[in-house]
């Protein structure tokens, strides 16, 4: 004794409720997903500063060792900007250098990069 209104029939497909919790969960893996991203570009920008950075104090630490050898003492605190970079020269102790790479842009504070200490 089925009636017409008892037949209940199967429809295949998704539900409403089901698309929008898909969706929910799409949206948050992508969002997961660009912050990633945006971590991985801050991350590498940051590492393109530090190898710069590094090339700038070798370069630094060469020419130091070309003037200590030339007799004419260094002074100390001396500023060198290369390249939005500032490294500079202060004495440690009694024979000991030490070359500080800052970067000072964008941010007027600066960032120290590098730190090379020179026998």
């Amino acid at each position: 004794m089925c009636g017409e209104g008892d037949a209940r029939t199967r429809v295949a497909g998704f539900s409403l409720v089901e698309v929008l919790v898909a969706l929910v969960v799409l949206e948050v893996g992508l969002l997961g997903a660009a912050a990633l991203a945006v971590g991985a570009a801050r991350r590498f920008a940051a590492a393109t500063r530090a190898e710069y950075a590094v090339t700038v104090a070798a370069s630094l630490a060469d020419s130091l060792a070309a003037e200590s050898g030339s007799g004419r003492p260094l002074t100390a605190g001396a500023r060198t900007v290369l390249g939005g970079l500032e490294a500079v020269w202060a004495p440690e102790s009694v024979g000991a250098r030490l070359i500080v790479v800052d970067h000072t842009a964008p941010r007027a504070g600066g960032d120290t990069l590098v730190v090379v200490r020179l026998p």
